[in-house]
């Protein structure tokens, strides 16, 4: 087996040995939803946000999805997710990613990783 022809095998290998984590979770200081409140009232004095005006939390739709996925270049390096970005192409998969996004938006958790 040639390494650079199998980089998810290799990149195991290097974080097992490394000790590395495959994906972070968010965890914030506090342990209520008040303490965490509060840990992101501090955050948000010390990064300026934009107003809640300027967001865009109208419902998002699988052509747009779709859209989007059409003018990332391909042929790109994977996330910790390991999909290349050509599977957003795929209807199926915009489909999914849709719904997903849909569901966070109206208060949902975020999938763990």
């Amino acid at each position: 087996v040639v390494p650079a022809k199998k980089p998810h095998a290799v990149w195991s290998v290097v974080n097992q040995l490394t000790g590395r984590k495959r994906c972070n979770a968010l965890n914030l200081a506090g342990d209520t939803p008040e303490e965490r409140r509060n840990e992101l009232r501090t955050f948000s004095g010390i990064v300026e946000l934009p107003g809640e005006s300027s967001f865009n939390i109208s419902p998002i739709t699988i052509d747009e999805v779709l859209q989007l996925a059409k003018k990332t270049p391909g042929n790109k390096a994977t996330g910790p997710d390991d999909m290349p970005e050509e599977l957003l192409r795929l209807p199926q998969v915009a489909l999914e990613v849709t719904r997903v996004m849909k569901y966070v938006l109206a208060g949902g958790p975020a999938p763990a990783c």
